[in-house]
Formats: C-alpha cells, sequence, structure tokens
C-alpha cells in the first residue's frame, strides 16, 4: 500500500485511525459523478451481516477541471 501511496498519491492520507480489532470486512466504494450511492449503501445493509464489524469507506474522486455541478453531485 505505501509504494502505491507514493507513486500515486498527490494528497496526505485522509484517514490516520486503524481499523477497530474487531473488523473483519472493509468496504470501499469509490464514486465519481455517482447518483446511487444511497442505493448502494442501502444494499449493502440489506446483506447478511457478517459476525464481524464491517467499515465502509466512501472514496469521492473528481479532478481539478470537472465543473461545480459534478463535485456537488458526491456530497
Amino acid at each position: 500500500m505505501n509504494f502505491y501511496l507514493k507513486k500515486y498519491g498527490f494528497i496526505p492520507a485522509q484517514i490516520s485511525e486503524e481499523p477497530r480489532a474487531e473488523t473483519g470486512i472493509i468496504v470501499v466504494i469509490p464514486c465519481f459523478n455517482e447518483t446511487e450511492l444511497i442505493r448502494s449503501l442501502v444494499s449493502l445493509n440489506a446483506c447478511d451481516k457478517p459476525d464481524s464489524k464491517t467499515e465502509v469507506i466512501i472514496v469521492l474522486n473528481s479532478g481539478e477541471n470537472h465543473s461545480e455541478k459534478i463535485k456537488s453531485k458526491m456530497i
């Protein structure tokens, strides 16, 4: 992971805390101009629950040249 961040990362890490010890699943959802994020979260919530904790990380992507209209959809 550090190799990837050193090569491709352009901002400092945004999550500084380690996952809780009882976390067994981490779901990362990358989003760009996404209109159905809530639907994805509702779908995850409807799944059979594991015995461990689950962490969901949503990564909002946009370029510096994208319009404010596109960026505002991601909030």
